[in-house]
């Protein structure tokens, strides 16, 4: 503790005590920097990376970990056989298993099945696949490029299905925010329904980011990719966009200094001039209406 002078002269009355600053003490760190500390602690694997070829295989054993746990035969599974299949996976599939993990849960719920395999099984026979086919993005088809078109189409279809996505627990900071309730707990929990509800979307952005690196969507997509637009990043569109992604509690885009020039979105109707808002909400109405008639036909087949 040092005691500074009124003045800042040395023989002037001392009228202010001056508190040593850790910068490292919870006390001293800002609210919104502890809670981005503490969302890093809570998915440490999302801080190294999402580029599947720089993971390392310590970060491989934590998302298995993860994932792992919320599987429902976790507790009579073994361990070690999850962990041979995980690693038998090459790193795409692993991620692909990781991400659709939770939808292949639902998935089974809804079709009424009380039992569930081990996950070794689910790794194994690669039962995500199938996940896949029913939400319409399989892995062989259109290759896209990143903002593109085919791409953009391949990104909303993923968000046009509830949260699927494995929540890891809080942590205790994050974990006092949410029982306190209020704006910041809503604000959070919205936050964690964007970053861990939609991860191939999540993942698609990343990469895309990152790489640059087209990839390849289901080629059902292409009469969808057709209803899409580009639009200016930052202009007045892209953030009637944003404010509609917050509705939803869907990932974002990130920094804008990242990103093209143009990203292509779901095309406005031409007769809502001046309310870009309603805009966008009426192009996410169409392009629903479109994706929920051309995958219709493939559940019920299935």
């Amino acid at each position: 503790m040092k005691e500074v002078h009124e003045g800042g002269y040395r023989d002037a009355p001392k009228v202010v005590t001056e508190v040593h600053q850790d910068k490292n003490s919870p006390d001293n760190i800002p609210i919104p920097v502890q809670i981005e500390r503490e969302r890093a602690r809570e998915n440490p694997e999302q801080v190294e990376g999402a580029d599947t070829a720089t993971v390392t295989p310590e970060t491989w054993k934590r998302r298995l970990k993860r994932v792992h746990a919320q599987w429902p035969t976790f507790t009579s599974d073994s361990d070690a056989a999850a962990e041979k299949a995980w690693f038998d996976l090459s790193a795409e599939e692993r991620q692909a298993a990781c991400d659709l993990a939770g939808a292949y849960i639902e998935q089974c719920k809804a079709e009424g099945r009380k039992k569930f395999c081990s996950f070794a099984v689910y790794l194994s026979e690669k039962r995500w696949l199938k996940v896949n086919a029913k939400a319409g993005l399989a892995t062989a088809g259109e290759v896209a490029r990143p903002f593109g078109k085919a791409w953009g189409a391949a990104r909303f279809a993923d968000l046009m299905r509830e949260p699927y996505g494995v929540f890891p627990k809080p942590t205790g900071f994050i974990a006092a925010i949410l029982e306190r309730g209020g704006p910041d707990a809503e604000r959070e929990r919205a936050q964690r329904v964007a970053r861990y509800g939609w991860p191939r979307v999540n993942t698609m952005q990343e990469r895309a980011v990152r790489s640059r690196a087209s990839i390849t969507v289901d080629g059902a997509l292409a009469p969808l990719a057709d209803m899409f637009e580009p639009v200016k990043v930052g202009g007045e569109v892209w953030q009637a966009w944003r404010l509609l992604h917050e509705e939803h509690n869907w990932p974002w885009f990130g920094a804008e200094r990242d990103l093209p020039e143009w990203v292509y979105m779901p095309a406005r109707p031409m007769d809502e001039p001046g309310d870009e808002l309603a805009a966008v909400r009426a192009a996410l109405a169409s392009f629903e209406a479109a994706y929920r008639e051309t995958f219709s036909g493939q559940e019920a087949a299935e």
